[in-house]
Protein backbone atom coordinates (compact mmCIF):
# COMPACT_ATOMS: atom_id res chain seq x y z
CA UNK A 1 0.00 0.00 0.00
CA UNK A 2 3.00 2.20 0.83
CA UNK A 3 4.33 1.38 -2.36
CA UNK A 4 1.19 2.71 -4.06
CA UNK A 5 0.96 6.03 -2.28
CA UNK A 6 4.11 6.91 -3.06
CA UNK A 7 3.72 6.38 -7.13
CA UNK A 8 0.80 8.31 -6.55
CA UNK A 9 2.39 11.11 -4.87
CA UNK A 10 5.14 11.18 -7.82
CA UNK A 11 2.42 10.83 -10.29
CA UNK A 12 0.93 14.16 -8.74
CA UNK A 13 3.85 15.70 -8.31
CA UNK A 14 4.44 15.45 -12.03
CA UNK A 15 1.00 16.03 -13.10
CA UNK A 16 0.84 19.80 -11.58
CA UNK A 17 4.60 20.49 -12.87
CA UNK A 18 3.79 19.45 -16.30
CA UNK A 19 0.38 21.08 -15.90
CA UNK A 20 1.90 24.02 -16.07
CA UNK A 21 3.55 24.09 -18.94
CA UNK A 22 2.67 26.31 -22.10
CA UNK A 23 3.56 26.65 -25.73
CA UNK A 24 2.43 22.75 -27.26
CA UNK A 25 1.56 22.58 -30.57
CA UNK A 26 -1.04 19.84 -30.26
CA UNK A 27 -2.36 20.15 -27.30
CA UNK A 28 -2.65 22.79 -23.98
CA UNK A 29 -2.97 21.62 -20.57
CA UNK A 30 -4.95 23.65 -17.38
CA UNK A 31 -4.57 21.74 -14.06
CA UNK A 32 -7.21 22.81 -11.69
CA UNK A 33 -6.41 21.04 -8.52
CA UNK A 34 -3.48 18.99 -7.31
CA UNK A 35 -5.34 15.68 -8.39
CA UNK A 36 -7.23 16.75 -12.20
CA UNK A 37 -5.87 18.09 -15.22
CA UNK A 38 -7.49 19.06 -18.18
CA UNK A 39 -6.15 18.44 -21.59
CA UNK A 40 -7.63 20.13 -24.64
CA UNK A 41 -6.81 18.76 -28.32
CA UNK A 42 -7.45 21.14 -30.85
CA UNK A 43 -8.76 19.07 -34.09
CA UNK A 44 -6.80 21.64 -36.35
CA UNK A 45 -3.26 21.66 -34.39
CA UNK A 46 -2.17 25.05 -33.13
CA UNK A 47 -5.13 26.39 -32.50
CA UNK A 48 -5.03 25.87 -28.72
CA UNK A 49 -7.69 26.96 -26.38
CA UNK A 50 -6.17 29.85 -24.13
CA UNK A 51 -5.17 29.92 -20.62
CA UNK A 52 -7.95 31.99 -20.02
CA UNK A 53 -10.46 29.90 -21.35
CA UNK A 54 -9.85 26.68 -19.30
CA UNK A 55 -9.76 29.42 -15.92
CA UNK A 56 -13.65 29.19 -16.03
CA UNK A 57 -13.88 25.60 -15.54
CA UNK A 58 -14.97 24.71 -12.04
CA UNK A 59 -13.56 21.46 -10.42
CA UNK A 60 -15.24 18.40 -11.38
CA UNK A 61 -15.37 15.37 -9.45
CA UNK A 62 -15.55 12.06 -10.82
CA UNK A 63 -19.64 12.05 -10.21
CA UNK A 64 -21.21 14.75 -11.35
CA UNK A 65 -24.14 16.06 -12.82
CA UNK A 66 -22.88 16.27 -16.31
CA UNK A 67 -25.94 18.46 -17.23
CA UNK A 68 -24.61 21.18 -15.63
CA UNK A 69 -21.51 20.84 -17.87
CA UNK A 70 -23.36 21.26 -21.62
CA UNK A 71 -22.37 24.59 -22.13
CA UNK A 72 -18.68 24.40 -20.80
CA UNK A 73 -16.63 21.60 -23.37
CA UNK A 74 -19.03 21.93 -26.55
CA UNK A 75 -16.50 23.60 -28.81
CA UNK A 76 -16.57 21.47 -31.78
CA UNK A 77 -13.31 22.44 -33.03
CA UNK A 78 -11.41 20.66 -30.01
CA UNK A 79 -11.54 17.09 -27.71
CA UNK A 80 -11.16 17.45 -23.65
CA UNK A 81 -10.01 15.53 -21.44
CA UNK A 82 -9.99 15.44 -17.65
CA UNK A 83 -6.87 13.22 -15.88
CA UNK A 84 -7.89 12.55 -12.59
CA UNK A 85 -6.05 10.36 -9.99
CA UNK A 86 -8.38 10.77 -6.57
CA UNK A 87 -7.67 9.63 -3.28
CA UNK A 88 -10.31 6.89 -3.55
CA UNK A 89 -8.97 5.17 -6.09
CA UNK A 90 -5.07 5.98 -5.76
CA UNK A 91 -5.07 5.40 -9.91
CA UNK A 92 -5.19 7.60 -12.86
CA UNK A 93 -8.26 7.44 -15.01
CA UNK A 94 -9.41 9.51 -18.18
CA UNK A 95 -12.57 10.56 -18.13
CA UNK A 96 -14.04 12.54 -21.86
CA UNK A 97 -15.23 16.10 -21.49
CA UNK A 98 -16.02 17.02 -24.42
CA UNK A 99 -19.82 15.75 -25.67
CA UNK A 100 -19.81 11.82 -26.34
CA UNK A 101 -22.37 12.31 -29.06
CA UNK A 102 -19.75 14.34 -31.10
CA UNK A 103 -16.85 12.55 -29.96
CA UNK A 104 -18.69 9.32 -31.76
CA UNK A 105 -18.90 10.96 -34.74
CA UNK A 106 -15.25 12.01 -34.80
CA UNK A 107 -12.68 9.82 -36.79
CA UNK A 108 -10.39 9.09 -33.98
CA UNK A 109 -9.14 5.72 -31.99
CA UNK A 110 -12.46 3.65 -30.78
CA UNK A 111 -10.99 3.31 -27.88
CA UNK A 112 -11.87 6.94 -26.66
CA UNK A 113 -15.34 5.92 -27.87
CA UNK A 114 -15.36 3.03 -24.66
CA UNK A 115 -17.44 5.05 -22.23
CA UNK A 116 -21.16 5.75 -23.02
CA UNK A 117 -21.30 8.13 -19.76
CA UNK A 118 -19.23 10.92 -18.94
CA UNK A 119 -19.07 9.57 -15.54
CA UNK A 120 -17.62 6.56 -16.85
CA UNK A 121 -13.32 6.73 -17.53
CA UNK A 122 -12.52 5.79 -20.59
CA UNK A 123 -10.63 2.14 -21.26
CA UNK A 124 -7.08 3.12 -22.61
CA UNK A 125 -3.96 0.92 -22.31
CA UNK A 126 -1.49 3.65 -20.06
CA UNK A 127 -4.10 3.67 -17.32
CA UNK A 128 -5.38 -0.07 -17.62
CA UNK A 129 -1.23 -0.70 -17.32
CA UNK A 130 -0.91 2.12 -14.21
CA UNK A 131 -0.49 -0.43 -11.56
CA UNK A 132 2.32 -2.81 -13.74
CA UNK A 133 4.17 -0.58 -15.28
CA UNK A 134 5.82 2.69 -14.86
CA UNK A 135 3.14 5.23 -16.79
CA UNK A 136 3.93 8.66 -16.16
CA UNK A 137 1.47 11.56 -16.68
CA UNK A 138 2.92 12.51 -20.12
CA UNK A 139 2.29 8.90 -21.45
CA UNK A 140 -1.55 9.64 -20.75
CA UNK A 141 -0.93 12.78 -22.52
CA UNK A 142 0.59 11.72 -25.98
CA UNK A 143 -1.83 8.40 -25.85
CA UNK A 144 -4.49 10.81 -26.10
CA UNK A 145 -3.07 13.32 -28.39
CA UNK A 146 -1.93 10.06 -30.87
CA UNK A 147 -5.57 8.45 -30.08
CA UNK A 148 -7.04 12.19 -30.98
CA UNK A 149 -4.91 12.99 -34.20
CA UNK A 150 -4.04 11.66 -37.45
CA UNK A 151 -0.55 11.46 -36.72
CA UNK A 152 2.40 9.64 -38.24
CA UNK A 153 4.73 7.29 -36.18
CA UNK A 154 7.43 8.62 -34.94
CA UNK A 155 6.08 12.27 -34.75
CA UNK A 156 7.02 14.51 -31.39
CA UNK A 157 3.89 14.70 -29.98
CA UNK A 158 5.14 17.14 -27.44
CA UNK A 159 6.15 19.31 -30.32
CA UNK A 160 6.80 23.53 -29.29
CA UNK A 161 5.08 26.49 -30.50
CA UNK A 162 8.21 28.36 -31.37
CA UNK A 163 6.16 31.51 -31.77
CA UNK A 164 4.95 31.34 -28.23
CA UNK A 165 7.97 31.60 -26.81
CA UNK A 166 8.90 34.49 -29.09
CA UNK A 167 6.09 36.59 -28.15
CA UNK A 168 6.82 36.68 -24.40
CA UNK A 169 9.59 39.66 -22.74
CA UNK A 170 12.97 38.23 -22.90
CA UNK A 171 13.12 37.44 -19.11
CA UNK A 172 9.59 35.91 -19.87
CA UNK A 173 10.90 33.66 -22.41
CA UNK A 174 13.85 32.68 -20.93
CA UNK A 175 11.82 31.32 -17.98
CA UNK A 176 9.05 29.72 -19.99
CA UNK A 177 12.07 27.95 -21.83
CA UNK A 178 13.93 26.76 -19.17
CA UNK A 179 11.19 25.06 -17.50
CA UNK A 180 10.19 23.77 -20.71
CA UNK A 181 13.45 22.30 -21.57
CA UNK A 182 13.88 20.59 -18.13
CA UNK A 183 10.85 19.00 -19.09
CA UNK A 184 11.62 17.60 -22.84
CA UNK A 185 14.72 16.26 -21.23
CA UNK A 186 13.39 14.10 -18.41
CA UNK A 187 11.70 12.96 -21.67
CA UNK A 188 14.94 12.60 -24.24
CA UNK A 189 16.55 10.91 -21.32
CA UNK A 190 14.00 8.34 -20.98
CA UNK A 191 14.00 5.15 -22.87
CA UNK A 192 10.28 6.24 -24.26
CA UNK A 193 9.54 5.51 -27.69
CA UNK A 194 9.45 9.25 -27.94
CA UNK A 195 12.32 10.28 -26.43
CA UNK A 196 14.51 10.84 -29.58
CA UNK A 197 11.59 12.88 -31.16
CA UNK A 198 12.05 15.41 -28.97
CA UNK A 199 15.65 16.09 -29.26
CA UNK A 200 15.14 19.20 -31.92
CA UNK A 201 13.26 21.21 -29.88
CA UNK A 202 15.19 20.44 -26.55
CA UNK A 203 18.10 22.14 -27.97
CA UNK A 204 15.79 24.98 -29.16
CA UNK A 205 14.67 25.89 -26.07
CA UNK A 206 17.72 25.55 -24.57
CA UNK A 207 19.53 28.03 -26.93
CA UNK A 208 16.49 30.33 -27.01
CA UNK A 209 16.54 29.85 -22.84
CA UNK A 210 20.05 30.87 -22.86
CA UNK A 211 20.07 33.54 -25.95
CA UNK A 212 17.31 35.85 -24.11
CA UNK A 213 18.26 35.03 -20.56
CA UNK A 214 18.87 38.89 -18.81
CA UNK A 215 22.36 39.31 -18.14
CA UNK A 216 23.32 41.42 -14.22
CA UNK A 217 23.94 44.65 -15.07
CA UNK A 218 27.52 44.63 -13.98
CA UNK A 219 27.65 41.77 -16.83
CA UNK A 220 26.28 43.94 -19.04
CA UNK A 221 28.54 47.21 -18.04
CA UNK A 222 31.68 45.07 -18.40
CA UNK A 223 30.31 43.74 -22.04
CA UNK A 224 29.91 47.15 -23.06
CA UNK A 225 33.10 48.72 -21.44
CA UNK A 226 34.99 45.58 -23.25
CA UNK A 227 33.19 46.19 -26.82
CA UNK A 228 33.97 49.97 -26.16
CA UNK A 229 37.96 49.38 -25.83
CA UNK A 230 37.91 46.83 -28.63
CA UNK A 231 35.98 49.52 -31.00
CA UNK A 232 38.76 51.93 -29.54
CA UNK A 233 41.93 49.73 -30.64
CA UNK A 234 40.71 49.01 -33.93
CA UNK A 235 40.38 52.43 -34.60
CA UNK A 236 44.05 53.45 -33.52
CA UNK A 237 44.79 50.51 -35.23
CA UNK A 238 43.64 51.94 -38.31
CA UNK A 239 44.79 55.08 -38.10
CA UNK A 240 48.50 53.59 -37.89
Amino acid sequence: MTERVDKVNVYLRDSLNVGCLRGFTYFSLYPRVREELLVNIPLTPGNTTTTESFRRFGVISPTFDSSNESEEFNDPGSVVFLIGCYARYKHPYVWARSNLQTLSTLNVDPRLKTSTSREVPLELPSTSSWKDQSIRVWHIIAELVSFTLPVEAHTNLFKIDYAHFESMSPLEGSLAAASMAAFLKRIYLSNDRTADSVLKDLQWVISFHFNNVPLPKSINTTNQTLTQSHTTQTSIQNKT
